[in-house]
């Protein structure tokens, strides 16, 4: 009896090690075979949308507010009338019908959102977070984060900044 459950806990070890290698990278293989499918919704079940859009307005909002600390003046005020517009249209372009009209107009042997999974490296953050870093002549480069749902993966975040090296927050 002992043995038993000694073996069934061993498999339960197994079996949670073997997520936690795996499903990132069936996430990723899942989300490019609905991108080279042109299957959006496919696709969309993969992407946290409303937390997206926050942190992509967040990213937006902070690099406007270096911007309007560095130069002050009547750039503020453009800034800040420029704020609104940039929410609107976050708002408009992290969806699902856009995205739908992004995986039209992709080039075929093209990756998701820009950039080729086999020429990007999965880094881990903790069990419940993990980034997909695309590599770039300069090191790491354009970001895409991942959250945990469940058991499953979903996009949460892309790091806009060029210059990066995958940390967002």
């Amino acid at each position: 009896m002992r043995g038993r459950i000694t073996a069934g806990l061993l498999a339960i070890l197994v079996l949670i090690g073997a997520w936690y290698i795996a499903s990132p990278l069936w996430t990723l293989h899942e989300l490019r075979e609905a991108a080279r499918a042109g299957d959006a919704k496919a696709f969309a079940s993969y992407v946290d949308f409303p937390v997206l859009r926050e942190n992509v307005k967040t990213q937006l909002r902070h690099q406007l507010a270096d911007r309007i600390h560095s130069r002050g003046g009547i750039a503020a005020l453009g800034a800040i009338l420029v704020g609104g517009i940039v929410d609107d249209s976050i708002d408009r372009l992290v969806s699902p019908d856009a995205l739908r009209i992004i995986l039209e107009k992709m080039q075929p042997g093209g990756g998701p959102l820009g950039f080729s999974v086999s020429d990007a490296s999965v880094r881990r953050d903790g069990v419940s977070q993990f980034r997909l870093v695309a590599k770039t002549e300069r090191g790491s480069g354009r970001t895409l984060v991942f959250t945990r749902h469940g058991l499953g993966w979903k996009l949460s975040d892309i790091v806009l900044s060029a210059d990066s090296d995958g940390d967002s927050n």
